[in-house]
């Protein structure tokens, strides 16, 4: 057989964004960066045959973004790039040279090459600036691997697929709900255009003022559609691009230093580019309201996540006892969260909106010149 039964896959999947979702809670050193606790599982997957072992690393990156609210954003290059390229590299080493260098040598020089691919193509939006943050990156990478590489150690995983159990109020709430699939593909596409469309328009916009204000209405339309607001990713977010950007130099010097200068041009650049990629994954946070066929293999790693997220909450050690008792369960319970109403009028809301939002860019380039 090519791939793991669809289950199996979905739940090796899901065991990823638990994984994503421990590591929120955990102190890190600098806000951009992570521990990359995500990789576990890959680690203890590394004996699924090649495609298999791809097709979990790029529904690690799809499903995980989609979960992070980053599907619709420039994100989501970056982890899928990341997941494919340090993918096929431990993949490669484990089948190679396991024997030289271990699971933890693997996990260390995958996280390497992890750091390096999201520095490259972070540099292609925020210029050269973005590799002034590979050293420390690749140092801490060291430290992150070996990490990994000694929980993937210890960890063990279900060996076939838990069965998932829906609570009663849960069931009923999703015969109700979510009964007309037509009506579910319609706000699907109307949703997806919207986040397209809006999201095209922010990196248009070059009017300052225009872009703050179409930030804040990104921050809006995403608490109307019911997704709380999470300030760290966004302060991680500005504050790594202007780090990056404190290094591309441009306009009138501000501070200086010895040869470092801290100039208005690349402030401005840096604050113009944070509020178009804040804007972009606030609006990108909407996908969460999509509806997921819980018979395919997306809408299956959700509900097992979900299950998984519920029975890791319920336990009391909220580390290494902790997760290996959620790993280990054969039946896992759907958490009996309220299924989100789907809002179509909102997706038609965001494109007026924003298409009325570059119309007034347009005109004021027109004033302008």
């Amino acid at each position: 057989m090519l791939y793991p039964d669809k289950k199996r896959l979905a739940y090796l999947t899901a065991i990823t964004l638990l994984f994503s979702y421990i590591e929120l809670m955990l102190p890190r050193p600098a806000p951009f960066i992570k521990l990359g606790l995500s990789n576990i599982p890959l680690l203890l997957a590394l004996e699924l045959n090649f495609p298999s072992f791809i097709l979990l690393t790029v529904l690690k990156a799809l499903i995980g973004s989609f979960v992070s609210g980053t599907l619709f954003s420039p994100f989501l290059l970056i982890s899928l790039a990341q997941s494919l390229a340090s993918g096929i590299f431990m993949y490669g080493l484990f089948r190679i040279s396991f024997k030289w260098i271990g699971i933890c040598g693997i996990s260390i020089l995958a996280s390497a090459l992890s750091a390096f691919v999201q520095i490259s193509l972070s540099s292609l939006y925020l210029k050269e600036g973005a590799f002034t943050l590979l050293g420390p990156m690749l140092f801490f990478s060291a430290f992150s691997g070996l990490v990994t590489g000694l929980l993937s150690l210890l960890l063990k995983i279900y060996p076939g697929s838990p069965e998932l159990i829906y609570p009663e109020e849960l069931t009923e709430k999703a015969g109700s709900t979510i009964h007309n699939q037509k009506k579910e593909k319609i706000f699907n596409i109307f949703t997806v255009c919207a986040i397209f469309v809006s999201s095209a328009v922010i990196f248009y916009i070059k009017n300052i003022p225009l872009l703050a204000a179409s930030m804040f209405f990104s921050f809006v339309i995403q608490l109307l559609f019911g997704r709380k607001i999470k300030i760290l990713p966004h302060i991680t977010l500005w504050l790594f691009v202007f780090i990056s950007g404190l290094f591309t130099p441009g306009g009138k010097v501000l501070f200086s230093a010895g040869n470092f200068a801290v100039t208005q041009g690349a402030l401005t650049e840096a604050f113009i580019k944070s509020m178009k990629l804040s804007a972009a994954m606030a609006l990108s946070q909407t996908a969460s309201c999509l509806y997921l066929n819980p018979e395919k293999l997306p809408g299956m790693t959700i509900e097992y996540f979900s299950a998984l997220q519920y029975h890791y909450s319920q336990q009391k050690d909220k580390f290494l006892k902790g997760i290996q008792n959620t790993l280990n369960a054969s039946v896992l319970t759907i958490n009996p969260k309220k299924i989100k109403e789907k809002k179509l009028y909102l997706s038609v809301f965001m494109i007026l909106f924003y298409s009325a939002i570059l119309v007034v860019n347009i005109l004021i380039d027109i004033l302008n010149n």
